[in-house]
């Protein structure tokens, strides 16, 4: 997938974070009117909120954009490890759903401090041939002891952003044909500052 299939939107009251969301169109599509399976979905645990149609995903909802970036404080001479203090370090996650019922069971957690033990993010694909296919993931976000810190409504849309004190970030790869070669992941512990992968 490339970068010109997303448009951007900035979020309000916010300092120049700007969030790729899904182009609903793209120029190569002529009839926008059929059913197409999202690119991304989200679940929040501790809400029934979050809900669709699709088969495999009923406790998720569609991911219209979401964004984040991590990083490693270093200091002094970045050529020598005696001179970093090696600290994880990881932004606010924004992420953009429809205006939904789920919404307000975060505007109460975002409220009264609740932390929501985990959030899931996929990214799917549709594989296999018309009228038999099936849902492939290739990517999975798991953020874990998440705590809201902030909601923007944005007319349909409402984005909004947590903390998480761990990430596991697996990617699948995936032939053109659909058949799979394989995974990797990366397990980052925000809390106890270790890194490992799989």
């Amino acid at each position: 997938m490339s970068i010109d299939q997303y448009d951007f939107i900035e979020v309000p009251g916010a300092n120049g974070i700007r969030i790729p969301i899904v182009k609903r169109t793209d120029g190569f599509e002529e009839d926008t009117t059929g059913v197409r399976v999202p690119d991304w979905m989200v679940h929040i645990s501790n809400t029934s909120g979050t809900t669709s149609t699709l088969n495999g995903y009923e406790t998720f909802t569609e991911l219209f954009g979401w964004y984040c970036e991590s990083s490693r404080h270093v200091k002094g001479d970045a050529t020598n490890h005696l001179y970093t203090s090696a600290t994880l370090w990881h932004s606010d996650i924004f992420i953009v759903t429809q205006n939904g019922i789920h919404n307000q069971s975060i505007n109460k957690w975002l409220t009264d401090g609740t932390i929501t033990d985990q959030i899931i993010i996929h990214r799917i694909i549709r594989t296999g041939d018309a009228g038999n296919y099936g849902i492939t993931v290739i990517q999975e976000l798991i953020f874990q002891t998440c705590h809201w810190c902030g909601m923007h409504n944005y007319l349909d849309w409402n984005i909004a952003r947590f903390t998480a004190c761990s990430r596991v970030n697996t990617v699948a790869g995936i032939k053109q044909n659909g058949v799979p070669i394989g995974k990797a992941s990366c397990i980052i512990d925000y809390v106890n500052n270790t890194v490992s992968t799989s």
